[in-house]
C-alpha cells in the first residue's frame, strides 16, 4: 500500500500566460501557492484479479483499458498494470470545478503513487511536473495550461516562469512576518457552483492564439505578476488587494462565461464588506473566490460573509509526496 498527498492550489497572478500560445512569444509567469488542503490517492495491490477505482463514483472493472476515469485509465496502462490493482482517492474539498487545480494534483499523487509501486523509486520533481503535463495535455488532450501540476509538484509560496527553451520554479521567501500576514488576509469563498472549465479553456486557449485583446490582457496580468512578486520580497502588501482586483477586470476578457450575474455579485459583496479586492480561481464560471482582506476588515468581512462557505487559507510547504508506503 502507497499513500500520497498532494495539495490544491491557489494561484493569484498570471493565469493564461502558462498557455504555450503565449509563453511560446513572450515569457509567462504565474504568482501563487499550494495550501493545506489536499488530495489523497491510495494504491494497493488487489487480491483478486479486478480493477477497483474509488472517487466520486466507484468502478469494478475485469481490465485497465474498460476504466471511465481518464486519468487513472491512462496512468495504469502506461505502467502496464492490466488487472490486480486497486487506486482510492479522498480530497478535502470538492474535487470537481473548484479552481484549484485538483485534476493535476490527483494525477500528480497518482504519477508518484504507481510510480514507486513499479519502480521502488521516487521520480524528481522536474520529471514528475513534466509526466503529469504530458499525461493530461499531451495524452489525454486536456486543454490546460501548465500551472496546476508545478504547484502540485512542488509546494509552497511559488513563481512559475514560463518560456519557449523552460519552465523554472522560485521559491519567494519573504520575511516570516509577512509569510504569516499575506496567508492570514486571504479567504476562499464557495461560489456554489461546480462546472468543468474545459469548455472556458478551450476558448481562452483560441483567444490566446487569434485575439490580440486577450493576448495584451496576459501580458498586462503577467507585468502586474512580477510586480507583486518584487512587493512581496520587499515585504510590502499595501497593493496585493489592489493588483487582484485589477487582474480580475482583465481575465474577464479572455473569454467568455468566465463570470456570471451570481459571481459578480458574489464578487460585488465581499468587496463592499472590507476586501480590497480578489479573484475567481481557475478557469472561471464557478468554484472558489480568493479575496484579500487587510485585519482591520476581517471582522466585518467574516461577519457578512456568514451565509456562504469561507475557508482561511493557510500555505502547504511541500509538494506531492509520499506520506506512507508498506
Amino acid at each position: 500500500m502507497i499513500i500520497t498527498r498532494t495539495p490544491l492550489r491557489i494561484s493569484f497572478l498570471g493565469g493564461g500566460s502558462d498557455f504555450p500560445a503565449f509563453y511560446e512569444e513572450q515569457e509567462g509567469l504565474v504568482l501563487g501557492a499550494t495550501i493545506q488542503k489536499y488530495i489523497y490517492i491510495n494504491v494497493n495491490e488487489k487480491f483478486d484479479q479486478d480493477v477497483r477505482v474509488s472517487y466520486s463514483k466507484a468502478e469494478i472493472v475485469e481490465n485497465s483499458k474498460l476504466i471511465k476515469h481518464d486519468i487513472a485509465r491512462q496512468v495504469l496502462l502506461d505502467y502496464d498494470i492490466q488487472n490486480h490493482f486497486e487506486i482510492s482517492s479522498m480530497s478535502d474539498v470538492p474535487s470537481n470545478g473548484t479552481g484549484m487545480g485538483s485534476s493535476s494534483s490527483y494525477c500528480a499523487g497518482l504519477l508518484k503513487a504507481v510510480h514507486y509501486y513499479k519502480t521502488g523509486k521516487i521520480l524528481e520533481d522536474k520529471i514528475l511536473a513534466e509526466k503529469t503535463c504530458q499525461l493530461e495535455i499531451e495524452k489525454l488532450g486536456k486543454p490546460i495550461g501548465k500551472q496546476d501540476q508545478y504547484f502540485a509538484v512542488y509546494g509552497g509560496l511559488i513563481s512559475i516562469r514560463f518560456s519557449k527553451k523552460e519552465i523554472s520554479v522560485k521559491r519567494i521567501n519573504c520575511k516570516t512576518k509577512t509569510y504569516d500576514a499575506l496567508q492570514k488576509n486571504l479567504f476562499l469563498v464557495y461560489t456554489g457552483i461546480n462546472r468543468s472549465a474545459d469548455d472556458i479553456l478551450s476558448v481562452q486557449e483560441k483567444n490566446t492564439r487569434t485575439n490580440a485583446q486577450t493576448k495584451e490582457a496576459i501580458g498586462k496580468i503577467v507585468d502586474m505578476a512580477k510586480l507583486l512578486e518584487k512587493d512581496i520580497l520587499e515585504d510590502n502588501l499595501s497593493n496585493f488587494g489592489a493588483l487582484l482586483d485589477e487582474a480580475w477586470k482583465l481575465k474577464k476578457k479572455y473569454a467568455e462565461n468566465i463570470s456570471n450575474p451570481k459571481i459578480d455579485d458574489l464578487y460585488l459583496f465581499g468587496k463592499k464588506n472590507g476586501a480590497s479586492g480578489g479573484k475567481l480561481l481557475g478557469a472561471g464560471g464557478g468554484g472558489f473566490i480568493l479575496f484579500y482582506v487587510s485585519e482591520s476588515e476581517q471582522e466585518r468581512f467574516l461577519n457578512n460573509m456568514n451565509a456562504f462557505k469561507v475557508l482561511p487559507v493557510r500555505f502547504s510547504h511541500t509538494g506531492s509526496e509520499i506520506i506512507f508506503k508498506q
